[in-house]
């Protein structure tokens, strides 16, 4: 895994998703839990964070989707100072 993203409480944050599936893939972000329950979701390539706060601190996943299957990315850590 690698290093956590450092960042201001009330910074602006964006996490831009990418792939090169053809059919075009739908992507949907994810907040990991420890718990193993569901975290948090959004749609869309982009998951935008415009005064990120210390709660949204922790691990996140994109998985890109089409018809041909469903890739998850590698974990990213965000750590909110």
């Amino acid at each position: 895994m690698d290093s956590p993203w450092c960042n201001k409480e009330g910074s602006s944050v964006n996490l831009t998703c990418t792939s090169e599936a053809n059919p075009v893939a739908k992507y949907t972000w994810t907040k990991v839990t420890t718990d193993h329950s569901p975290g948090h979701t959004d749609q869309g390539q982009q998951l935008s964070f415009h005064s990120i706060q210390s709660s949204h601190s922790g691990q996140y996943l994109c998985t890109a989707e089409n018809d041909l299957g469903t890739k998850p990315s590698s974990r990213i850590s965000i750590d909110v100072k």
